[in-house]
């Protein structure tokens, strides 16, 4: 189910008032019938509907940064994470760094790949 938008969660809490059910509310925006119901008990203890705050430090890169990222590693299949982050500068002027880097790409399936070392084999090695 989508996530209710803010302006949704205020013209159901009209709706509400107004008098409508909240199993038509929840029809009329495609949502659950539990998530108006707790929709309208939180805007009845807080009175409003935004969002609240969230726990945690916010990504420093943007999602314009991580499509960057992407976009880079799907072109270019053995550029390290190390010069990726060295290249990427996240919001606010701080530098990214690599685990950040692997982490934005292990989101979408890919990863920092560095070639095979071997050795150079000769022909009498080849022969054998």
């Amino acid at each position: 189910m989508p996530r209710l938008l803010e302006h949704e969660r205020s013209e159901a809490v009209v709706m509400l008032r107004a008098g409508t059910g909240v199993t038509d509310v929840a029809r009329q925006f495609n949502c659950a019938r539990s998530t108006v119901k707790r929709l309208w008990e939180r805007y009845n203890v807080t009175g409003i509907v935004k969002d609240r705050p969230h726990s945690g430090q916010p990504k420093i890169t943007t999602p314009r940064q991580d499509a960057n990222l992407r976009r880079v590693h799907s072109r270019f299949r053995f550029c390290s994470a190390t010069q990726s982050a060295r290249l990427t500068i996240g919001i606010r002027g701080r530098p990214i760094h690599a685990p950040t880097v692997r982490r934005r790409l292990r989101a979408v399936a890919l990863h920092c790949r560095r070639p095979k070392q071997g050795y150079i084999l000769t022909d009498i090695y080849k022969a054998e």
